[in-house]
């Protein structure tokens, strides 16, 4: 089992309380959600990679009149989330049998530090699948963890590679920004941006 897994149910009925404490000291996700709705209102948004639906929560509240659809692998999806689920759906599926079901269906594709968690061969094919989800003209945006060299990233590394067991492929912006625009096309990435309280988030909209 892994470590954060074992942490969490340590924690008994303060799970939810400290889970979200713990990614605070990170990341803030409701300036993340705040950044992604002002630069691409939607619809219909795709969270691929969801998890327990923390940020799902972010995204619920800021797109109030959207539908959103939010994916895991995970058997745990959504298991945290506390918000509106009329507009909010939580699958455990993989990206391809999203779009096997849902081709080009979304006016949004979300990923919030995800795709470190894929094999960095990987990254490119994960992304292709995530296009392939998206209405023409959508958008993608994208939260990530910068590899850079500060105190942040160490921590950030260290507890991903510890609470989740996972292979992390962290990369710096300029190689985020590179493999998005090799996968979405030249200039496909239109803004790049930070949010706190770590420099190392970097936040980055794809216009297909």
């Amino acid at each position: 089992m892994r470590v954060g897994r074992v942490i969490r149910r340590a924690m008994g009925p303060f799970e939810r309380s400290g889970t979200y404490a713990y990614r605070r000291l990170f990341v803030d996700l409701d300036a993340v959600a705040r950044r992604m709705r002002w630069l691409a209102p939607a619809a219909s948004v795709l969270e691929v990679g969801c998890g327990e639906g923390m940020y799902t929560e972010h995204i619920a509240f800021h797109y109030r009149e959207a539908t959103i659809t939010a994916i895991d692998v995970s058997e745990r999806a959504g298991r945290l989330f506390r918000g509106d689920r009329r507009r909010v759906e939580f699958r455990v599926e993989t990206i391809a049998a999203c779009v096997a079901s849902r081709p080009r269906s979304f006016e949004l594709a979300v990923l919030c530090d995800v795709l470190h968690h894929v094999h960095r061969d990987e990254q490119a094919n994960f992304l292709e699948m995530v296009k392939n989800a998206l209405a023409p003209g959508a958008s993608v945006f994208v939260k990530e963890w910068e590899r850079r060299t500060n105190l942040g990233y160490v921590a950030g590394w260290a507890s991903d590679r510890l609470l989740t067991g996972d292979r992390v492929a962290f990369r710096s912006a300029a190689e985020w920004r590179a493999l998005l625009e090799h996968v979405f096309g030249a200039g496909s990435v239109r803004t790049e941006s930070r949010v706190g309280p770590w420099s190392n988030n970097v936040c980055l909209l794809v216009k297909t």
